[in-house]
């Protein structure tokens, strides 16, 4: 349903407000719901959308948008299971690798406690003897 002179508007550029923002605005929702009356910053008196305006105007914001919201958490999604992926081919492959990392350090560590256990129990066969 169009409304003259809000959504299209000769005068100007030839355009008017979007169907979006026209529906989002405080104008259509005090006139759709009506509106409460106060004081401004100011003291000067105003007039606001009541809470069914207020809450119209947080669905058409929500609702409008939507779909770059589903597209975010798409390609947020994507990036995570591609992130998965990775990770759990990774893992796949180190599993199947060896574990050769051991250090020299711990070789001559792992030798030298086989020679002090040698030394050890020759010297304690010769006193049995």
């Amino acid at each position: 349903m169009a409304i003259a002179g809000e959504i299209y508007d000769p005068k100007n550029t030839g355009f008017g407000p979007m169907w979006s923002s026209h529906i989002q605005s405080d104008e259509f929702a005090m006139k759709e719901f009506g509106f409460i009356e106060g004081y401004g910053e100011y003291g000067e008196r105003i007039e606001v959308p009541n809470a069914e305006g207020e809450m119209w105007k947080i669905l058409v914001k929500d609702f409008m948008g939507s779909p770059a919201k589903l597209d975010k958490l798409q390609s947020d999604k994507a990036k995570l299971e591609k992130g998965c992926r990775q990770l759990a081919e990774l893992m796949t492959r180190d599993a199947e690798i060896p574990d050769k990392k051991i250090s020299e350090q711990e070789i001559t560590e792992i030798n030298n406690s086989i020679s002090t256990f040698k030394k050890e129990n020759e010297n304690l066969s010769l006193i049995h003897i």
